[in-house]
């Protein structure tokens, strides 16, 4: 009988660890090592209370107390199979709370159990009920009751997952009560003997086993796996020690040899090196038999490390997602033996092309899915068609032959699914399912990643095929717009020819009219004939301007090079405007070196350049103060400069004040008529006679402009 009860402990103790041994665990295996570790003491229990009469009292207490955890656990492991989670959290509750009661009564001596007596053989202790044993009896009978509440309502009413754990447990249940009534009743009365009674842990190990079977089919222990890390350890365990004693008998030897350098060895000095040697030995040798047991058990199968590896490698290297997912789903199945292996991402379909779009899963039971899965299962658990409770999500897996899925989620929002169908031959292990969990947050990143970058693929595709578009419009206008200059350079050109003709011909009366041919004029007369004079001036030499801006175009402007004397060019300019100064209330002072040669310019060209820096200045100039204008010469080139006192160029404007039609800000506010061209056709002047533009300027201090240009510079007509 001792033999027996030794047997079943270990057994128990067994169960327990196995119950604790998968990673992570879950609620159920925490119950489930509860209850076996207190059916596991309750035999212990019973065992004491038969080999030592001293305390037989206080045995049979704990026997007591432990037989009705032995009830109440497997109660509250039964409701957490059956019941809602939150229901099954108010039966613990209330369970644990009357069990503390009870057990407290029961320990203290309280009117529970008074006493124990021998039968009449001596051999079996027999308790002394005292008058609180009815209540520790109803406590029994309510658990008892609750149980078969339980297993029966679980076993008709509930999901397909309770109704095939309940059929076991109360099978299990009901052989372990025909085994208690045969052994705590029917033997004793037969026998008259009540050593018959001390079989009854057999009944609660055949309770305890079929708690264990219903839980482990439903994927939450596998005992291969469990069986071969015991065996690792237990191997490593027996090497270690092997090592141990094998270095142990060599010290031992060697000490007892004559002379030797051993004999003084300290002990403590021995099991300190040892104990560092075999924890450096720990790992190499786990790892070794690892690799060992793998080769024996799991033949033909994946490693777990080289899988993740592998898997971690596919999921690095491809960022397209079609090819990731293909890769992926081939790799799952190549190694997990699945008959089919696809995904489907949320606004990309299906991964799996080669399947008929019958057995595609549609967005509506993908969010009945999603759904379900946020409900009963947290990320990254799998969910199985065996242990789903939803009927409606049950026959949409089954309809589609999958056999498990693990949606993909990034922040508690999914992303897309990845559905494994059934398996080739044996079913999926506990080990299997462990792997695919092990990679959810992995392969959830990996497509998040692809998907983001798809995106930009598809923004960027989109955005070149804006821009070639907004391309082919521009060219479009631009070519229009080249059209339309084209017609605008033509007009301008014909308007300016047109308009010359007559403004020649009023310049020249006025001219004759001022000169005197045609009878006296009076000093009023002169004056306004003299302002029409110099309009028509400076309207002659605006549409020339315009002229030479429609030659720049058509690239007809030439450059009429010969010998002429930039002094008289700039004396007539003076004594032209000179009027027009003093109507500004303005001084000219002019500095003429008389050592400036004749030089190969176009004389009228450089004509107009000198006469818009002079009428700039004068313009743009304050009253009363003095324009400076210099002809000078500097070695081989002459130097022309016309300083002023005026408005000057804000300096954010100055790299544009060249461009043509460009007018500066101040110079619009100041005179809204002009027109940007002057300085515009100024610096090309300058520019095609090989000399440089002289440009100074100061907001509201005044501007100096002007040009240097080579003496002899004498070259073919040219054009641009």
């Amino acid at each position: 009988m001792i033999l027996l009860m030794i047997f079943v402990l270990v057994y128990l103790i067994l169960l327990a660890w196995l119950a604790l041994s998968q990673k992570p665990v879950k609620a159920e295996n925490k119950l489930l090592f509860t209850t076996t570790i207190a059916i596991a003491c309750w035999i212990g229990a019973i065992f004491g209370l038969q080999t030592d009469a001293g305390t037989s009292v206080q045995y049979a207490r704990l026997v007591f107390v432990l037989g009705m955890w032995s009830i109440i656990f497997p109660t509250q492991l039964i409701s957490l199979m059956v019941l809602k989670r939150s229901t099954t959290r108010e039966v613990i509750a209330i369970s644990t709370i009357i069990g503390i009661s009870i057990s407290a009564l029961c320990l203290s001596g309280a009117g529970i159990i008074d006493g124990i007596t021998i039968d009449q053989k001596g051999q079996v202790p027999i308790p002394q009920y005292g008058v609180l044993a009815p209540l520790y009896v109803g406590g029994l009978v309510i658990a008892l009751c609750a149980i078969i509440l339980l297993v029966v309502r679980g076993a008709l009413w509930g999901t397909k997952k309770s109704r095939d754990q309940m059929r076991v447990v109360g099978l299990s249940m009901l052989t372990a009560a025909l085994v208690a009534i045969v052994t705590n009743f029917i033997l004793p009365f037969l026998t008259q003997n009540t050593e018959s009674a001390l079989l009854a842990p057999i009944a609660a190990l055949i309770m305890i086993s079929g708690l264990h079977y219903s839980i482990a089919k439903q994927g939450l222990f596998d005992f291969k796996q469990a069986a071969v890390r015991t065996m690792v350890y237990l191997l490593v365990l027996s090497a270690l020690a092997g090592i141990y004693f094998g270095l142990a008998y060599l010290v031992s030897v060697l000490s007892f040899a004559e002379r030797s350098l051993m004999h003084n060895v300290d002990p403590n000095l021995f099991n300190v090196v040892s104990a560092l040697l075999l924890a450096f030995l720990f790992q190499p040798v786990k790892r070794f038999f690892d690799r060992l047991t793998n080769r024996l058990f799991y033949r033909g199968e994946y490693d777990p490390e080289t899988f993740s590896r592998e898997f971690g490698t596919i999921l690095s290297y491809d960022t397209d997602l079609r090819l990731l997912l293909r890769k992926a789903g081939n790799y799952i199945a190549n190694n997990l033996k699945a008959e089919r292996v696809f995904f489907f991402i949320g606004g990309r379909g299906h991964s799996d092309l080669s399947v008929s779009q019958k057995h595609y899963l549609s967005e509506t039971n993908i969010d009945t899915i999603t759904a379900y899965y946020k409900k009963h299962c947290k990320f990254p658990e799998i969910m199985r068609v065996d242990t789903v409770e939803s009927q409606e999500i049950h026959t949409i897996l089954e309809t589609h032959r999958v056999q498990m899925t693990l949606p993909l989620m990034l922040q508690d929002q999914v992303i897309g699914y990845l559905f494994i169908g059934e398996h080739k031959s044996r079913g999926y292990t506990i080990r299997d399912i462990r792997m695919i969990e092990s990679i959810g947050n992995e392969l959830a990143i990996a497509v998040h990643n692809s998907l983001s970058v798809e995106e930009i693929r598809e923004l960027n595709e989109s955005l070149k095929h804006k821009i070639d578009e907004a391309t082919r419009e521009i060219r479009q206008s631009n070519h229009r717009l080249q059209q339309l200059d084209k017609v605008k350079d033509e007009f301008i050109s014909m308007a300016s020819h047109q308009l010359r003709t007559p403004l020649t011909t009023i310049k020249g009366y006025l001219d004759t009219v001022l000169q005197g041919d045609l009878g006296r004029v009076s000093a009023t007369q002169r004056v306004m004939l003299s302002e029409a004079f110099i309009s028509s001036e400076r309207m002659v030499t605006l549409i020339n301007d315009f002229l030479n801006i429609s030659r720049l175009q058509i690239g007809k402007f030439v450059i009429e090079q010969r010998e002429g004397d930039l002094k008289e060019v700039v004396r007539d300019q003076i004594d032209m405007l000179r009027n027009l100064t003093k109507q500004h209330k303005l001084q000219i002072k002019e500095t003429i070196d008389e050592s400036v040669p004749p030089a190969f310019v176009d004389i009228e060209k450089l004509r107009q350049v000198i006469l818009n820096f002079i009428d700039n200045a004068i313009y743009y100039s304050k009253p009363d103060t003095p324009i400076y204008i210099n002809l000078t010469r500097e070695d081989d080139q002459i130097v022309f400069t016309v300083k002023d006192s005026g408005i000057g160029v804000p300096e954010s404007e100055k790299s544009q004040l060249f461009s043509r039609f460009f007018r500066a800000s101040n110079a619009r506010q100041h005179r809204p008529d002009g027109t940007g061209v002057g300085l515009f056709l100024a610096k090309k002047v300058v520019t095609l006679h090989g000399g440089q533009i002289i440009f100074e300027s100061q907001e509201n201090k005044g501007s100096t402009f002007g040009f240097r240009i080579p003496i002899n510079n004498k070259k073919e007509d040219s054009s641009r």
